[in-house]
This record gives C-alpha cells, structure tokens and sequence, in this order.
C-alpha cells in the first residue's frame, strides 16, 4: 500500500497539466575560478582569475515549485600560482576555456511577491575549448605562452546555487550564483607542471532574463 501511494504521489507530480510548460533563459555574469590541489613541487597556493560567463538554459517547469534544467555556459577558468622551475622562482597561469553542461533541479519558493527565490543542484559536464599555459621569471624577463596539451578534455563535476527571480515590467529577470565543484583530476604530465592531481573549483555569478 504505502509503495502504491508513493507512485501515485509521483505520477501527480509529474502529471501534465496545463500550468506546465517549457522555459527558456539567457544569462551573463563573471566567474571566479581556481584550482584545488598541488603541484608535484609541493604545497601550491593558487590565485584565483577572473573571467567571463554567458550562455542559456532550457527547462522543464512542473508547476508545482520544481524545475529541470539544462544549462549550456561557456565559462573562462583557470587559476596562477608562484613555483620553483629548475630551481629559480617563477609564476605559472593556466587560462582555459570550457563548454559546461549542468542539468540542474530547481525547487522554487513562490513568495506571494514579485520576488522568487529559488535553490538547484545537479551533476555537470564540461567540454574544453581552450588551454594556455603562460609562464615567466618572478624577475623579469618576459613570457612564455603555449598551448597546454596537459589538460584533460572533459571534466566532471556538480553544480550547487541559489538564486532570486525578479518580476518587472511584465518579464521575469534573474540574479544566480553557483558553485562548481569538479571531482576529476584535470591533468595530464606536464615538463612545467609535473604528474600532478589538480581539479577545478569556480564560483559563477549571473544575471539574466527568463522566457
């Protein structure tokens, strides 16, 4: 009986009805990104970069507070850091550019208001586009910057974020913030950066409209 319950509660969940209905976003915003991790070196502090975030989404609205998304975000990561290479200091900054695809649930909190908060969370893919690594001499000297073959082309992780839906002028906007957390090593042996264990972390803040 309770498992006969159970199922019914579900097929009235997602029962079609018609306050349900597709929706649509496009978004822009800045990401915050670096690296968790060391170097073969030894203790790596990294500094965070800063880069650009944009893409869209498509979801599934349930009407019933819950909605299933998938987002397409180009994103700009990376992170720099101070190493020792053959024996004299040097700084090191890896720029890469990834295709990210997290499929997120959202539980939204109507407010009786035109404000609507909403929380997601979900498991994400990400494709690179590009990989740089520059490196030069803490003293001067110029800098290198090539093509970083290390990196690995796909990485897996898991989306987590709240966000606030503002209703205006007869549109619904949007303000998110998310945090990435990848759980695969990114690397591959590097003649700079060694055999090391390095994985992305970022935090990505959006604005964006809602159709």
């Amino acid at each position: 009986m309770p498992a006969r319950f159970a199922l019914f509660a579900l097929f009235l969940a997602v029962a079609p009805c018609k306050a349900q209905k597709w929706t649509g976003a496009i978004k822009i915003g800045t990401a915050y990104t670096t690296f968790s991790g060391n170097l073969i070196a030894g203790q790596t502090d990294w500094e965070p970069l800063t880069g650009l975030a944009a893409g869209s989404a498509i979801g599934f609205d349930f009407a019933n507070g819950l909605i299933l998304q998938l987002d397409i975000t180009y994103v700009r990561k990376g992170a720099a850091a101070q190493i020792l290479f053959q024996g004299m200091p040097a700084r090191i900054q890896s720029d890469l550019t990834y295709l990210e695809l997290p499929l997120l649930v959202h539980g939204m909190f109507e407010s009786g208001s035109r404000f609507h908060p909403r929380l997601f969370a979900g498991p994400a893919l990400a494709f690179q586009l590009e990989s740089h690594l520059t490196h030069s001499a803490a003293t001067g000297g110029g800098f290198i910057t090539e093509k970083d073959e290390s990196i690995q082309l796909v990485d897996v992780g898991a989306v987590v974020g709240a966000a606030i839906d503002i209703e205006s002028v007869g549109q619904r906007f949007f303000l998110e913030a998310r945090y990435y957390h990848g759980f695969t090593d990114i690397t591959e042996p590097h003649p700079v950066l060694g055999d090391s264990e390095i994985a992305h972390r970022s935090l990505v803040v959006l604005t964006g409209v809602v159709f």
